[in-house]
């Protein structure tokens, strides 16, 4: 779904070694508060589900319930998307934990590119833990991913 590809030089001191002896254990995905989603697909999901008419989508989409409706539906997929990425990557002995909290996710739908185009990205603070301990072991503020 996404390809990584980060804006910020993050300061990394581990070596090719502690990088292959590390295996992805598990991967969590949550929204900043104040996150911002433009996925037409999800908000389309909701209004289909709470039957709104077409003319109250984009305010009934951007209340609680709906930007909650959206991130749940959308969380799973990057979740997935990040493991299969991450996963043949990461296959030492060393259990650690991707940790992503997502600020901005934009997937602009097929109309919208081809009328005013539109891009697919997002911006999330990704850490990797150490999965016995819980200690941060790379913290990448602000990471932004493109499609």
């Amino acid at each position: 779904m996404l390809a990584l590809a980060g804006c910020k030089t993050v300061e990394n001191s581990l070596s090719q070694n502690d990088v292959a002896a590390m295996k992805l254990a598990a991967v969590s995905v949550s929204f900043a508060p104040e996150a911002q989603i433009q996925w037409e697909d999800g908000i389309r999901a909701y209004a289909t589900a709470k039957a709104i008419p077409d003319d109250e989508i984009a305010t009934r989409a951007n209340t609680p319930e709906g930007k909650a409706y959206t991130q749940n539906m959308l969380a799973p997929k990057i979740k997935a998307s990040l493991e299969q990425k991450g996963g043949p990557q990461l296959r030492g002995s060393r259990p650690v934990r991707l940790e992503v909290v997502v600020k901005s996710f934009v997937l602009a739908g097929a109309v919208q590119r081809v009328l005013i185009g539109g891009g697919r990205g997002m911006v999330a603070d990704a850490n990797l833990v150490d999965a016995r301990t819980g200690a941060v072991i790379v913290a990448y503020p602000d990471l932004t991913a493109l499609m």
